[in-house]
């Protein structure tokens, strides 16, 4: 048991590609706001933009090489396909892959906890290799409120077979 927050075993499965309606956050992953999933969702409704409700956060910059002030992060939305970027809200498409994926259950705050903890176990993990970024965190809810205790989040990290 963790501190905090609760931890799955590691499981190695493909995701699917997706097509995303994301706003961008330069700086601490801790310190992303509620307002950059407020903006997309206010973006998705205003534009009458048809979505699945379901959430990802991608980290695109690894906290140990890349200076605080230039890690990028993607509070993303699922969309039907390809859009042309409007304000602050712009599109890419993920493209999926066999991922390393463990469960955490706890408040945002102890993701940097499980991230340190789900490392080790993903440097043993047998017959894999991690193959670098982005990470993805699948958040299985259909609204972001950042200051909740309680959030399930499905942390995602590419790899391939050794």
């Amino acid at each position: 048991v963790h501190v905090g927050f609760e931890l799955s075993s590691i499981k190695v499965r493909p995701l699917r590609p997706f097509h995303l309606a994301f706003a961008r956050h330069v700086g601490s992953y801790d310190k992303v706001p509620q307002s950059l999933f407020d903006s997309v969702k206010q973006w998705a409704d205003s534009n009458c933009v048809q979505h699945s409700g379901l959430w990802l956060g991608i980290g695109h910059d690894a906290p140990s090489t890349t200076s605080v002030d230039r890690l990028r992060f993607d509070a993303a939305l699922i969309v039907p396909g390809p859009f042309r970027p409007i304000g602050l809200v712009g599109y890419q498409r993920f493209d999926g892959g066999l991922h390393a994926i463990a469960t955490h259950v706890g408040p945002f705050s102890t993701l940097e906890s499980a991230y340190v903890k789900l490392l080790q176990g993903l440097l043993a993990l047998n017959g894999y290799r991690l193959i670098g970024l982005p990470v993805v965190e699948i958040y299985q809810s259909a609204e972001i409120r950042t200051e909740a205790a309680l959030h399930t989040t499905e942390l995602c990290f590419p790899v391939e077979r050794m």
